[in-house]
């Protein structure tokens, strides 16, 4: 089935999308969400694409879950936080959100591939991130991004971190609301969660 998934996404390379976004590879592939390298033919510019993962046992929670991104991505203007291109939904299964492309590898790939951090770069890459965290707590009501992990940081060559994958995000009001109803909702990455999360 891995070899099916495999030669499915290779089908989707070469496609385009809004009849302006030619897809390139696939970049990584989630349980929600597979995200794609484009290429902008209008502007002759790479972007980042998000295509949601539709099932029809959860669709509903899914599409909220992915709205709630792209809503709350279009009103971010951060340096270490990939720029919101576009959202569109081109039916009911296929639901995408475009973002800026950042050149690079997140922390995950780079350490095993045996890559030696000194003490001020992960001072840099800690304090840029407490930068991006800082300014999401200071919007009304406070936005928390519940799923920090290597994998959700990208660093480029110019000794730069980006938080990526906003997928996970909630406000407070949106937990008060659930707390109220008696809804459990637990997203994030088990081994990074904080106690409190848990």
């Amino acid at each position: 089935s891995i070899l099916m998934e495999d030669m499915f996404e290779n089908m989707k390379q070469g496609n385009f999308l809004k009849e302006k976004y030619q897809l390139i590879k696939l970049l990584g592939k989630g349980a929600f969400s597979s995200v794609y390298l484009a290429t902008d033919i209008e502007e002759n510019k790479n972007y980042v694409i998000k295509e949601m993962h539709i099932k029809p046992f959860s669709s509903e929670k899914l599409l909220e879950i992915f709205k709630r991104e792209a809503k709350v991505l279009a009103n971010f203007y951060h340096p270490n936080i990939p720029r919101f291109i576009d959202f569109f939904i081109l039916d009911e299964k296929n639901i995408y959100l475009v973002q800026e492309y950042i050149e690079g590898n997140n922390l995950s790939v780079l350490i095993k591939e045996d890559k030696f951090f000194t003490e001020n770069e992960v001072i840099k890459i800690a304090l840029d991130i407490l930068d991006v965290l800082e300014y999401l707590h200071h919007f009304s009501p406070p936005i928390i991004h519940r799923d920090i992990k290597p994998e959700n940081i990208i660093y480029t060559k110019e000794e730069k971190a980006y938080l990526i994958d906003f997928g996970a995000v909630i406000d407070e009001l949106l937990y008060d609301k659930m707390m109220q109803q008696s809804i459990s909702t637990i997203i994030g990455t088990q081994s990074y969660m904080s106690f409190e999360q848990l």
